[in-house]
C-alpha cells in the first residue's frame, strides 16, 4: 500500500477544487426552471407576501410595479416586483 502525503495548503486547495467540480456537476445535472416574465395576480401576491387585492390595486395606482391589462386580466412584471422589493429593503 502506498501512502501519499500532502502539505496542508495543497490538501485544502484540492478539497476546494473537488467541491467546485462536484457543485458544477450537480448544477449541470439538474434542469433549470425558467421563471416566467409575467405573473398573474395570485403569483404576484405570493411573491410579494400580500393577501389582499386592494394592496395590489394600490401598487398599480401608485405605479410602484409594472403591470399590463387586457380586459379583466392583469399581469405583473416579475422584474419590477423584484426591483421593488430590493428598493424597499430596510436600512439599519
Amino acid at each position: 500500500m502506498k501512502v501519499i502525503v500532502f502539505q496542508d495548503e495543497a490538501y485544502r486547495e484540492m478539497l476546494k477544487e473537488l467541491k467546485r467540480v462536484v457543485q458544477e456537476a450537480v448544477d449541470n445535472a439538474t434542469p433549470k426552471k425558467k421563471e416566467k416574465d409575467w405573473l398573474n395576480e395570485e403569483e404576484a401576491k405570493m411573491l410579494l407576501g400580500f393577501r389582499s387585492k386592494s394592496k395590489m390595486q394600490k401598487m398599480r395606482d401608485n405605479r410602484e410595479i409594472v403591470f399590463t391589462q387586457h380586459g379583466r386580466t392583469i399581469m405583473y412584471s416579475r422584474k419590477s416586483i423584484v426591483e421593488f422589493m430590493n428598493q424597499n429593503i430596510p436600512k439599519y
